[in-house]
């Protein structure tokens, strides 16, 4: 097994393997248009092996509503476990104050899933 880097836009995203683990650090919380988060959550179904983890970390409902200028979606586990429908299994999520370089804080929610 080896650690597979991948920088790109994950909307276009398409590759001929499957995956164990599928780590989010800061993507989909970028995804504001219900389109593209269905999109998104289509790559992980097909990409993600079954069993397979699945680590996601969001801005938190506590967290700012945009980053870089950018909107975002916040998540707390309640949504994110419904938008993931029934494929998959939360197994821990914890939640983070994360120092910001401009000295402020932002809090983020981090998830792990199994998918079945």
């Amino acid at each position: 097994d080896k650690l597979t880097f991948h920088n790109l836009n994950i909307l276009d995203f398409t590759i001929d393997k499957t995956y164990k683990l599928w780590h989010d650090r800061a993507v989909f919380h970028f995804l504001t248009d219900e389109k593209d988060q269905q999109t998104y959550l289509n790559k992980l179904n097909q990409y993600l092996k079954p069993q397979g983890y699945f680590l996601l970390a969001t801005f938190a409902p506590t967290g700012p509503k945009q980053c870089s200028e950018l909107d975002i979606v916040q998540y707390d586990k309640d949504k994110i476990v419904q938008l993931l429908g029934g494929g998959f299994t939360l197994i821990k999520t914890t939640s983070e104050t994360h120092p910001h370089p401009n000295g402020s804080t932002q809090d983020f929610n981090y998830f792990l899933f199994q998918k079945l």
